[in-house]
């Protein structure tokens, strides 16, 4: 997910805590929603859905280049020999970006000892207001 907003923000930190966006009263209620300035940042959030054995995500790199931004991240798995469902995901603080943002998870080593990486999500460039 890309969150470009205060309003974004706060809908994804409430489903994330699973609070019911309506039964959540701002004036009264105050859950743990971290403070974001939007005109300055952005907030890239990856949630990979369940797997086995992970310890969660690491980001291995964050490349922009003139067209776009490239997010790049890894599922770090543990040897374990039982089922243990994870659900590993990552919120991302960057800097706010208007071009295009590309998020890839790393994938096996291709022939040459090198990772592959796979796109996950790829978001449009923000429109001016």
């Amino acid at each position: 997910m890309r969150i470009t907003s205060k309003r974004q923000w706060r809908d994804l930190c409430l489903r994330h805590s699973r609070i019911n966006l309506k039964n959540y009263d701002e004036l009264h209620n105050f859950p743990c929603i971290p403070t974001v300035d939007f005109n300055r940042f952005m907030v890239i959030a990856v949630f990979v859905g369940k797997r086995n054995c992970t310890q969660g995500i690491r980001v291995r790199s964050v490349i922009e280049d003139a067209k776009l931004l490239r997010v790049r991240f890894s599922v770090q798995f543990y040897a374990h020999f039982r089922e243990d469902i994870t659900s590993p995901y990552g919120i991302l603080v960057l800097p706010r970006v208007s071009k295009s943002v590309i998020v890839e998870e790393m994938g096996a080593n291709g022939a040459k000892g090198k990772p592959t990486w796979h796109r996950k999500q790829e978001f449009p460039p923000l429109k001016k207001k």
